[in-house]
């Protein structure tokens, strides 16, 4: 299969690529988690840049052996990744604190044998709270007590 690209699309797959190598740079120390196939993958794109005539943001580290964007690549994806930290950090506070607090009133195995559709009804109030609670306060009244 040839998957033909414009000079444009081939930009906004490096910037895709980017994203993509950003977040599983994460999973290399992962021992259970296996990107391989992604870097490969990144490598190849990468190494197309003379054909879409954007050389000019990749880079290849001949001591490495790797490609890489450049820095102006990077630096173009760093807003959409802040947003998607800051949303999955509220997102992910919010819902950890809303289960903590159910599991409190509740009991950890009555929660983790409540009907999903239940122990979702029960999370919202939690989920409302602490929603509200972030969005005036972010985590200025957050602390961390004995």
């Amino acid at each position: 299969m040839e998957l033909k690209l414009t000079e444009a699309q081939y930009k906004t797959l490096l910037k895709s690529i980017t994203i993509s190598s950003w977040i599983t740079s994460i999973l290399t120390e992962n021992d259970e988690i296996d990107v391989s196939d992604i870097d490969e993958l990144e490598q190849y794109i990468l190494s197309q840049s003379e054909e879409f005539n954007s050389k000019e943001s990749v880079f290849f580290d001949e001591e490495m052996n790797t490609y890489f964007a450049t820095q102006e690549i990077e630096e173009s994806v760093v807003p959409i990744i802040d947003t998607y930290e800051e949303y999955c950090f509220w997102d992910e506070i919010t819902h950890r604190l809303a289960r903590r607090d159910l599991i409190q009133e509740e009991g950890e195995e009555a929660v983790i044998n409540m009907d999903p559709l239940n122990r979702m009804e029960l999370e919202e109030e939690y989920l409302v709270k602490y929603s509200e609670e972030f969005s005036q306060y972010g985590i200025h009244r957050l602390t961390i007590s004995n």
